[in-house]
């Protein structure tokens, strides 16, 4: 529940969010180091390495949601323009209730739009180095495991 709760507000909480990528890029740090010496024995470090760093650097710069963030001030802002907006409707005969949920469509339409503009670029940006590292060590140790099972079968 905690793990949870910490994760949802990171995406309304710059700091917070901050926060839980540093210790994320901590924890894969930690986790490669865990392989080192074997990475080394096999001949995989320098792949180890390229795929720790690709994903060092992709989680570094994963971006903040800051469209799931408003401030008191710009909710503030928004509430008046859509009540406003709401009484002029209820002046003039109409209906207040579809126009303040078309304000609220529309805003949150543009905004999770934008968010998932952001968020391709940054995938589009860093996917080819995660995948190209990936394969690199996949490879490096399908070789390794065609290795070993050939040196088996010769023995």
């Amino acid at each position: 529940m905690a793990l949870q709760a910490n994760s949802f507000a990171a995406l309304f909480d710059r700091p917070t969010f901050e926060d839980v990528k540093k210790r994320t890029v901590e924890e894969v740090n930690r986790i490669a180091q865990e392989f080192d010496e074997d990475a080394l024995t096999i001949g995989c470090d320098q792949e180890l390495e390229q795929l720790r760093s690709a994903t060092h650097d992709a989680l570094v710069k994963l971006p903040f949601p800051e469209e799931l963030s408003m401030g008191r001030a710009a909710i503030k802002e928004k509430a008046i323009g859509a009540g406003l907006s709401a009484l002029g409707i209820l002046i003039s005969g109409g209906d207040p209730i579809s126009e303040v949920q078309k304000v609220a469509e529309d805003e949150a339409e543009r905004r999770l739009s934008s968010l998932g503009r952001r968020y391709s670029e940054w995938w589009d940006q860093y996917s080819p180095l995660l995948q190209n590292a990936t394969t690199r060590m996949q490879d490096k140790l399908f070789n390794a495991v065609l290795k070993v099972s050939s040196a088996l079968q010769k023995s």
